[in-house]
């Protein structure tokens, strides 16, 4: 009998170890999972801020132009910023998972 108590025993401590093992994994993926959110969150905001920044730049650069009166350093900031502008497009395109 005492035999029979033991077995039972040693199967549900294997058990237990197991659910333990299991929630164990669960708890490292989800850590891993959340320091890959993290990651990807500073990435954006770096990649925003850089966007921001030249945007700024180029802002800047077309004011000053205006300022000047002078057609062709206008022409040269639109042009800036067109080209700027399809920079950020074809980044964003590119890094944008198709939908459907």
């Amino acid at each position: 009998m005492e035999e029979v108590l033991l077995v039972i025993i040693i199967v549900m401590l294997s058990g237990i170890n197991y659910q333990l093992h299991t929630l164990n994994r669960g708890e490292t993926y989800m850590a891993a999972t959340m320091d890959d959110v993290l990651a990807s969150v500073t990435a954006q905001e770096t990649i925003d801020d850089s966007i921001i920044a030249a945007l700024v730049v180029i802002k800047a650069r077309l004011d000053a132009a205006l300022a000047t009166g002078d057609p062709v350093k206008m022409q040269q900031a639109i042009d800036e910023l067109a080209t700027e502008q399809q920079k950020i497009v074809d980044a964003v395109k590119a890094n944008t998972p198709a939908v459907g």
